[in-house]
């Protein structure tokens, strides 16, 4: 009987056992395949990708300014006929897919999804850049920034509800996530873009390559940046072959500088004492070591003094003033003006150093003479110049030019964070400068650049007409036509510096530019 009793109670022990494990088993079983059916019930679709703000000085929006539309279908009878009313040539799909839309659509059926464009706008574009095709940043700020900027990315999607062959239930309406899409978070410029526009609109009427430049003449932020031919950061293919190489930004690169280098020169004659009535009578040619130097800017003979030989731009008297004031003091002192030196812009972003001749070089008398009136070896960049041009302007203390201010709040409300900028030195005494401010504005006034006078108050400027020792097709030498000034004349705030490659007059091809530049930031500075 004791036997039986064990027996009938370990058959009932293992059965139970069994009975767990079965019914353990089919809970597990149920828990993977509810888990399963949960993963494969989500169908998400990426619409788009954005990355960082990129801004002006006001907070304006420089990127990101435009809108594209993208169509989300769910794969219904419904939805695909509402896409084929406007794609009769499209093959649809059962399951949800996505379609571009070059207007919007709005119908019931279809999911309309509101994009933003990077470049719908595209102002500036040597300066902020482009991205290659997997949304880096290539070029410009675009590739300087491209860590923060992608740090700052997010993605629009759509995400839908679907069975088991993937087609959407019409019982769920689809979710939109945008988490960390167009934040408004990102990187602060020192451009304005108002001034940039007039930048845009005035030059391509004077420039077909070249470039402009405006800077703060007290802080050395960069209001404008032009160059000239651009490309379109939205179809890179189309210029990729253009003989005119767009993708170079001149006003970040060398130049040769012609007669604008005149003021550096004029700057250090002040500094040792040369009185402006310094008196020399320029026969239009003087030979220095047997190479003749010639100067066809002004009626001939003339006897002038320092600020007619400005307004007229006279190249003997200049050379003159090299000679006297001799190759040491002149090296030294272009150097501390910041030629020969590159600047830098923002992280990762330098302008080209140019050439300074060495003072071995300047021990050549023909070598000085060209110094003297910015020829022979010497190259500068716009960059260059405008630093020269806010040095006189700021009263002699110098400024370094520099493209970003910081970075923003989340918000993109107001500036976080401060990009540090080198201070300011003195280079030349405030009489130096208060000096050569009349006479460039005497220049506008009375000499070279009286077609770069604006229609209300004044400017200083000078012109220059640079021979860059190329040639063209028919063997003529090119020369580069600048005009390089402060604006306005009594309380100067703006360096504008204008290069237009192949011109043979900064007089000419330059100055008007500059004239209509003034005006209209006259006219937008009063009437906004």
């Amino acid at each position: 009987m004791t036997k039986k009793i064990a027996l009938l109670s370990c058959t009932f022990t293992v059965l139970c056992a069994l009975l767990f494990f079965r019914v353990f088993s089919l809970c597990v079983t149920k828990s993977e395949s509810a888990q399963a059916a949960s993963r494969q019930s989500n169908y998400t679709l990426t619409a788009d990708t954005s990355r960082g703000m990129i801004y002006d000085c006001h907070l304006t929006p420089l990127v990101n300014n435009g809108r594209h539309y993208i169509a989300a279908s769910s794969g219904s009878l419904s939805a695909n006929a509402a896409l084929k009313a406007v794609f009769p040539a499209m093959k649809m799909s059962s399951t949800p897919f996505l379609v571009p839309l070059e207007t919007p659509l709005y119908s019931s059926d279809v999911s309309l999804l509101s994009c933003v464009t990077r470049y719908a706008d595209p102002l500036a574009v040597h300066v902020i850049g482009h991205l290659d095709g997997d949304g880096n940043g290539a070029y410009g700020i675009e590739r300087a920034y491209n860590d923060y900027l992608s740090r700052l990315s997010g993605k629009l999607k759509i995400r839908y509800k679907v069975d088991a062959l993937y087609r959407a239930l019409d019982s769920v309406q689809p979710e939109i996530l945008s988490g960390g899409y167009n934040t408004a978070e990102g990187l602060v410029l020192t451009l304005d873009r108002q001034m940039q526009k007039i930048v845009e609109e005035e030059a391509p009427a004077w420039i077909e390559q070249g470039a402009v430049l405006i800077t703060d003449v007290h802080t050395g932020a960069v209001r404008a940046c032009l160059s000239l031919p651009d490309f379109d950061p939205n179809d890179l293919s189309k210029d990729l072959n253009n003989p005119q190489s767009p993708f170079i930004n001149r006003a970040f690169s060398e130049h040769a500088v012609g007669s604008t280098f005149k003021l550096a020169v004029t700057a250090l004659a002040l500094e040792n004492g040369i009185s402006t009535e310094r008196s020399h009578t320029c026969e239009g040619w003087v030979n220095i070591g047997g190479q003749v130097f010639t100067c066809k800017n002004h009626a001939l003979p003339k006897t002038m003094n320092m600020v007619e030989a400005l307004e007229c731009s006279c190249n003997t008297y200049f050379i003159g003033l090299a000679q006297e004031l001799t190759a040491n003091r002149l090296a030294g002192f272009v150097k501390l003006l910041g030629f020969g030196e590159a600047n830098i812009l923002a992280q990762n972003m330098t302008s080209a150093a140019g050439v300074l001749p060495s003072l071995t070089d300047l021990l050549n008398p023909a070598e000085l003479a060209n110094f003297g009136f910015g020829q022979g070896k010497l190259t500068a960049t716009p960059v260059q110049i405008a630093a020269l041009i806010s040095t006189i302007a700021n009263d002699g203390i110098s400024v370094s030019p520099y493209l970003v201010e910081g970075t923003t709040t989340a918000d993109g409300s107001e500036i976080l964070s401060h990009t540090p900028r080198a201070a300011g030195q003195r280079v030349f005494s405030m009489k130096t400068a208060k000096t050569l401010q009349q006479m460039m504005i005497s220049v506008v006034e009375n000499g070279s650049g009286t077609r770069a006078k604006p229609e209300n108050g004044s400017a200083g400027g000078k012109t220059a007409s640079a021979q860059t020792g190329k040639k063209d097709e028919q063997g003529e030498e090119l020369v580069d036509a600048w005009f390089s000034g402060f604006y306005p004349a009594d309380q100067p705030r703006y360096a504008i510096v204008i290069v237009n490659e192949g011109k043979n007059s900064g007089s000419r091809y330059a100055a008007p530019l500059f004239k209509a530049i003034c005006d209209r930031l006259y006219l937008s500075e009063k009437y906004g």
